[in-house]
């Protein structure tokens, strides 16, 4: 059998129990499936195909299970094997103590149910585990010797590149590549000046032997291997959890690497774009896989596999490319011309693209052509910008020449300019339109279609290497230049708070490539660059947020001095950063020099101050240095000013902020003293005090607008702590039904809060987590665990993606099931 264990279940009820089942199978090397994790192809066929080929069919058995149609096909299909008298075994694993479906009975009526509804749940999982490893002939934790390929927990997600409809002259050095991975070698180097070919080259070899490979993954060199690899929107793994608040850059790279690495064969493509560096402090350790592996570049790497791309010299497949891209056959009388211009530009095939879309969109005929070109190269300075570059018989030098002749529009030359910002990835085509303000995206195609602009999968857009380094050598975007570019998107970065993850995280390679384009945040922009701290560990960059807060807080410095209230700003940034990252201790001093410096700079009482004295009160809440009084003297001072400020507003008088990606009007600065509650209540949560907690925390939610779903959900959670702690306390009085009273307005609460949590944050967040234990606390204060089991299995499987198999909370929740299973 291919497949040892096939795991049938309803996903939405009870997808965490089969995790955490398949979890401690697979450690000890039985290969399990269960959808949608292993599925590939079509749906049904791949549950036909995996059901066949299993020698134990586990069904997770609950309400919703025993009444899931897909469930019921699947019980069926297995039936029918036991009736065909193939080897199979059912194994039906009983969670929930609820009613059964008739159809589901009728099934298993005669098959002995596995009990997991005395709890605690993990140790009826251990039990199961250790039933199913003998029923396979496997003692715990012995792993087998497996001489096919088992099928993993982890499932690298491929990205086939999109390649270009025209394609010549190259056939020989794609058959080069393909006998060179025959020998059974793992990487090659396409090595060529840029715009010469490598990529088209690479891309096309994935194309044309895709069936020797079961995926293929094309990505852009960012910098660093280290960085790409991290890249969640580059390399994405299913079921890996993501990089850890207490875990730097690199451990959780080795971490990934290491996973790719063991789920990966020679039947996996990777294709890495643009290394174009003289080398990789992590190459060799990248190059220990046993996947295939092509890099473009344009630097020589002594003592690695390569092959020269060089300029086709044959004119016949030049003038194909040539007449293919300027969507008409050329006449015999310009054919000399057209030599001339192949010659004039070395033959280099990316500028004879370029020159037929321009002289199809201007009109040019190819004398016109070659004699602006011979007047490009006789202007000076364009090609002397670049390190290494000055002659204009390089690809820079050619691209330069062709740009120079392009009679761009100056709404396109800014397009250019402004994604050029953006990086070798580029970015979502929507996103770059609203950034830019574009009324449609009629401009951007316009360039597609000259082949300026790159359109790639996903409906990203993007520039070609060398069109960036021209682009930045003669445009030279700065932020005066692209002001009005920056504060669009600087809003959508302020704002990241506002919307789900996943949005977020498709735009974080160009937030990283704007932040390496400018090193030393200007000032002059400030608004621009103080959200990019705070947009990277929403999306999980913790060790960018505080590098680039790091950066910012020194540039404030340096540029404003210490007595500026925006370096204070930038200070308390910091903390922020720290704090968000689940590094509290190292927060605090920051979080104290930003009040510090705010008020030595004698800055009127404006919101930020407010803040910065809110930050110093919650420091003052946690262990390290609690101070319960201190902590309710610096919330009253950010009270008082905020309901100043509200007072002045109402009046009718103007209070600013130091950003301006806000308004500051009557409803924040609202909101702002709602968030000022918030983190009294979670004081007074602390010291027990749930009843002013609840206080606090409702006048919290009454601050809120609608545009605030993750405000809300905080607002939902305290509620629901409060409400549970008061229904204890009802309980310990004797008071039932009031401890009934306060728990359901818990659940309410929690399940609202989880709702919104888990679509704004994700399932994988700390929020999240917090709220679903939250919930099995509950559920076992009032006897109910089943559900409390449910939720904590729910726990442990987010736990152990986020934080990893060895964090302590796995054991704190197992020891709240033992709690409740010996009170049963």
């Amino acid at each position: 059998m291919e497949i040892d264990v096939f795991v049938s279940h309803h996903t939405a009820s009870s997808l965490h129990i089969v995790e955490g089942i398949v979890n401690k199978l697979e450690a000890d090397g039985v290969r399990c499936w269960y959808a949608p994790r292993n599925t590939e192809g079509a749906y049904a066929s791949s549950i036909v195909k995996a059901i066949n080929q299993c020698a134990i069919f586990l069904l997770i058995l609950n309400r919703q299970a025993s009444e899931s149609v897909h469930v019921l096909n699947e019980i069926d299909m297995v039936s029918r094997r036991l009736t065909r008298n193939e080897e199979v075994k059912i194994i039906p694993f009983h969670v929930a103590d609820d009613e059964i479906g008739e159809e589901a009975q009728y099934y298993l009526g005669r098959l002995h149910w596995i009990d997991a509804m005395t709890p605690p749940m993990y140790k009826r999982i251990d039990e199961l585990v250790e039933r199913l490893e003998m029923l396979l002939g496997k003692k715990k934790g012995e792993r087998t010797q497996q001489t096919q390929s088992p099928i993993r927990q982890y499932r690298l997600l491929a990205r086939m590149p999109q390649a270009r409809d025209v394609f010549e002259g190259r056939e020989t050095l794609l058959e080069q590549i393909h006998a060179h991975f025959a020998q059974g070698k793992r990487c090659i180097f396409l090595e060529g000046i840029g715009g010469i070919g490598k990529s088209e080259l690479a891309k096309q070899y994935a194309l044309r032997f895709q069936k020797e490979y079961e995926q293929t993954l094309f990505v852009s060199y960012q910098g660093s291997l280290q960085r790409l690899v991290c890249d969640e929107e580059a390399v994405s793994i299913e079921n890996l959890e993501p990089q850890k608040p207490t875990e730097d850059e690199r451990a959780f790279f080795l971490r990934k690497l290491r996973v790719m690495q063991s789920i990966t064969s020679e039947k996996t493509l990777l294709i890495v774009d643009n290394f174009d560096v003289d080398g990789d402090p992590d190459l060799d350790k990248f190059l220990e896989g046993s996947y295939h592996v092509i890099f473009t570049t344009r630097n020589a790497h002594p003592g690695y596999p390569a092959l020269r791309v060089e300029a086709m010299q044959d004119f016949d497949v030049l003038l194909d490319i040539f007449q293919k891209n300027y969507g008409e056959c050329v006449e015999e009388g310009d054919k000399d011309s057209l030599k001339k211009i192949f010659d004039r530009i070395a033959c280099h095939t990316y500028t004879v693209e370029l020159i037929a879309k321009q002289m199809s969109a201007s009109f040019l005929s190819a004398d016109e052509m070659l004699a602006l070109l011979e007047q490009g190269d006789m202007q000076s300075g364009l090609a002397e910008t670049v390190s290494g570059r000055q002659s204009v018989n390089t690809a820079f030098g050619h691209i330069c020449s062709v740009f120079n002749t392009s009679n761009l529009s100056d709404e396109e030359k800014q397009i250019l300019r402004c994604l050029s910002l953006m990086g070798h990835s580029g970015v979502p085509a929507v996103r770059f339109r609203e950034w830019m303000d574009l009324p449609s995206f009629e401009p951007i195609n316009q360039l597609i279609r000259k082949s300026w602009v790159l359109k790639g999968a996903e409906r990203r857009i993007s520039l070609h290497p060398l069109v960036i380094e021209v682009v930045h050598a003669v445009l030279r975007p700065d932020v005066d230049q692209c002001g009005k570019f920056l504060d669009n998107m600087s809003r959508f970065l302020f704002t990241a708070w506002l919307r789900p993850y996943q949005e977020n995280l498709a735009v974080t390679d160009s937030v990283l490539a704007l932040a390496d384009y400018f090193p030393e945040p200007d000032t002059r922009a400030i608004d621009a660059f103080e959200p990019i701290s705070g947009f990277l560990w929403q999306v999980g960059r913790f060790d960018a947020s505080i590098e680039n807060a790091h950066r910012f807080y020194d540039a404030c410095r340096k540029q404003l001095g210490e007595d500026n209230p925006m370096t204070g700003y930038a200070a308390k940034n910091l903390g922020g950063c720290y704090f968000n990252s689940r590094r509290n201790k190292e927060s605090i001093p920051w979080y104290r020099l930003g009040l510090e410096l705010m008020l030595r700079s004698g800055m009127p009482e404006n919101e930020d101050l407010a803040m910065a004295y809110e930050k110093v009160a919650r420091c003052y809440t946690w262990e390290y240095d609690q101070d319960f009084d201190k902590a309710q003297t610096y919330f009253q001072q950010a009270l008082d000013i905020r309901q100043r400020n509200i007072a002045a507003l109402e009046r009718g008088e103007k209070r600013d902020m130091l950003m301006k990606n806000e308004q500051y009007d009557l409803a924040l600065a609202r909101e702002r003293v709602g968030e000022t509650y918030m983190e009294m209540g979670r004081m007074y949560q602390r010291q027990g005090n749930y009843q002013k907690a609840l206080e606090c925390t409702l006048l919290h939610e009454q601050t809120l607008s609608e545009r605030n779903p993750s405000g809300l959900a905080y607002s939902l959670y305290d509620q629901g702590v409060s409400h549970y702690h008061l229904g204890l306390e009802a309980e310990a009085d004797g008071r039932g039904e009031d401890a009934r009273a306060q728990w359901a307005q818990a659940e309410d609460k929690l399940v609202r809060a989880l709702e919104i949590n888990q679509h704004m944050r994700g399932a994988l967040a700390a929020d999240t987590i917090e709220n679903q234990e939250m919930l099995g606390d509950l559920y076992a204060a009032q006897g109910r665990y089943g559900e409390a089991s449910n939720a904590y299995m729910a726990v442990i499987s987010m736990v152990e993606k986020l934080f990893g198999k060895d964090s302590d909370r796995i054991e704190s929740v197992k020891q709240k099931m033992d709690f409740f299973g010996a009170d049963i």
